[in-house]
């Protein structure tokens, strides 16, 4: 891998330089890798665009509620805090703003939301690709190579979803090997690191602890190198005076949010972590989450991640294998103690050091969804790609030159493979759990067409399951200009202009993914069925709707009302055995349909519209 100008740069004195006829053959050599490589990294974003751009899109879940509020971005009601979570929202709006930009020129069609996360992340890889290729081409292919590794983890629908823990994985690789370079000698990167990070905080609370250590390790580096010198880096005044205000000014508007609404929600994101009420990973099944990614062909190597059966978290494997990273850290740190590599040293160090942040970052999350905690990939990636290089170098006078350029050429074949295969796997990409609700957004709103709802329309979600047509219907409501409201708890995921209670509303819309609950809200005092999608043919439908009411109406004899929730599970003969009272072969029946419900992957979905006069909470 030791192709180039040494990646050795000290902050002051100029090291001895290469033979000129060596650095005229690596500069005529950088500009077209560059290129290459640029495009290579850009296909699957750029595959993305290509695909969705200009198609109907009606999204739901997490992606409404995203598309609702970037079409505020430009309003009096412009978010001041990032993307909702469980317990708060992330940060800042800083991943709102541009993506307010971009759905603004387009109109703010449904598609522009959709590739406004792909063009993001297109920004981001080209901007690694200039940052590390102004350096040196060594720096260059591992920042490729990290990158192309990455990728093999990553599935055709990253892309064509834009979501906050997708943008941030792609600026995590970045803000890398910016701090890299800023602790290696390129001091005026400490501008653009501050603009990573700080989007990077905003955008994914999870990586505040990785940005703040990696971001003072490079200052220390710095400081390091300064008083070896005996003078600061070049254009130091004004580097930090940049650095400074991008930090002051992108944190503006959180703060504001604090003194609008105290305690705010960075407020509540400081008692989250702080008071301990709720539940954590812990160390020990943090490091096994870490430890997985070295086990045999570990998801950065096209391999699949280990899930549980049950819940879809993901599964922690023996600390054991944690001797992998720990030995690839310790060779690494050697060869470079050997090469006497300064950039290599360090590049092992912030490898070492974003392992164990990793880990501490992991503990700390309360539930193991793997995509909470995306960056174990590419932190994993970058502990082999640091600790080979290092050796690499060491081994370069050993090897002939002709070997050397082979071992470029295979992380440029790496970088093309996992590229192509990514991007080839981009436009056939099928739903996942997140967008699933889609087509059933489509029929309810088609049928809401025929009921225009007017007044203000509090909408609500009711079941036990995922409300991912809620927020489709919430979004799609306000896409077509009517005074659409929410509970006052979903303020800070819609926006608190959106927040009512029924005694401010017209009418009051239940929506639910559950079929059981249809039948209970139409006994309400003027109650109408607005939409409902079912997969199975009238005749079923209409024996599944009546069976369930039956159980249910047992259920609540008996004593077990709180059971009836579960009346549209699968397994339902398995959760009601052992209650006395019930037709246990209409349980089996309910039980059978509910199976075919979900073979056929479709939605009995319902929207139930109650007079707001006649709701009494």
């Amino acid at each position: 891998m030791s192709v180039g100008t040494d990646a050795t740069v000290e902050a002051h004195p100029t090291p001895p330089g290469p033979p000129a006829r060596r650095a005229v053959t690596t500069g005529r050599v950088r500009a077209p890798v560059a290129a290459l490589v640029g495009v290579l990294l850009l296909l699957p974003p750029i595959v993305a665009v290509a695909a969705l751009a200009g198609r109907p899109w009606h999204p739901v879940d997490d992606f409404a509620v995203l598309d609702l509020r970037l079409r505020d971005v430009f309003s009096v009601h412009t978010p001041l805090t990032g993307f909702y979570s469980r317990y708060f929202n992330h940060p800042g709006p800083l991943m709102f703003w541009p993506m307010g930009v971009l759905s603004a020129l387009a109109g703010h069609a449904p598609w522009a939301t959709r590739i406004a996360g792909a063009v993001l992340e297109g920004v981001a890889l080209m901007w690694l690709v200039v940052a590390t290729a102004r350096r040196d081409l060594r720096m260059l292919l591992a920042a490729a190579t990290v990158t192309g590794l990455t990728y093999f983890a990553l599935a055709g629908w990253f892309f064509r979803q834009t979501w906050n823990p997708h943008v941030a994985l792609i600026s995590f690789l970045l803000f890398v090997f910016l701090a890299l370079l800023v602790a290696t000698g390129s001091f005026r990167q400490l501008i653009s690191l501050s603009i990573v990070g700080t989007f990077l905080v905003q955008t994914h609370v999870a990586y505040t602890g990785m940005v703040v250590v990696a971001t003072l390790w490079a200052l220390a580096m710095v400081v390091v190198d300064t008083r070896r010198a005996g003078r600061p880096p070049t254009r130091w005044q004004s580097t930090v005076a940049i650095s400074a205000a991008v930090w002051i000014a992108s944190w503006i508007p959180p703060v504001v949010d604090v003194f609008v609404r105290p305690p705010g929600n960075l407020g509540k994101i400081v008692r989250y972590y702080t008071r301990g009420s709720t539940p954590h990973l812990g160390l020990t099944k943090a490091a096994g989450l870490m430890a997985a990614e070295f086990r045999p062909v570990p998801p950065w190597l096209h391999g699949h991640e280990h899930l549980q059966v049950f819940t879809g978290f993901s599964e922690p494997a023996s600390l054991g294998w944690l001797l992998v990273p720990c030995a690839l850290l310790i060779v690494g740190w050697l060869a470079a103690r050997r090469t006497r590599s300064t950039s290599d040293a360090r590049m092992v160090v912030l490898a070492a050091l974003l392992f164990v942040l990793t880990i501490v970052s992991i503990a700390r999350a309360d539930q193991a969804r793997g995509y909470v905690f995306y960056w174990r990939i590419p932190v994993a990636a970058f502990i082999v790609v640091a600790s080979v290089w290092s050796v690499a170098r060491l081994a370069a006078p050993l090897v002939p030159r002709l070997v050397r350029w082979m071992a470029a050429s295979s992380a440029v074949a790496l970088v093309a493979a996992a590229s192509v295969t990514l991007a080839a796997a981009v436009p056939s990409a099928g739903s996942t759990l997140l967008d699933a609700r889609e087509p059933a957004l489509r029929q309810v709103m088609r049928q809401v067409e025929r009921h225009p709802p007017h007044g203000v329309v509090l909408v609500r979600f009711v079941g036990t399951s995922d409300a991912s047509l809620f927020d489709g219907v919430v979004n799609a409501l306000a896409r077509d200009g009517v005074d659409v409201r929410v509970n006052p708890d979903l303020a800070r995921a819609f926006g608190a202009q959106r927040a009512a209670k029924a005694s401010q509303a017209t009418f009051v819309w239940y929506v639910t993914e559950q079929g059981s609950f249809v039948l209970p809200y139409l006994t309400e005092p003027g109650a109408r069925l607005i939409a409902t999608t079912s997969p199975l043919p009238a005749a079923e439908e209409a024996e599944l709707s009546r069976l369930q009411q039956e159980i249910r109406a047992e259920l609540t004899r008996a004593g077990r009302p709180a059971l009836a929730d579960d009346l549209d599970n699968t397994l339902l003969g398995f959760q009601l055995t052992g209650v006395p009272g019930l037709d246990h072969a209409a349980v089996d029946r309910i039980a059978a349909l509910n199976e075919v419900v979900q073979r056929r992957g479709g939605c009995r979905c319902a929207i139930v519209s109650v007079p707001a006069r006649d709701v009494t909470s």
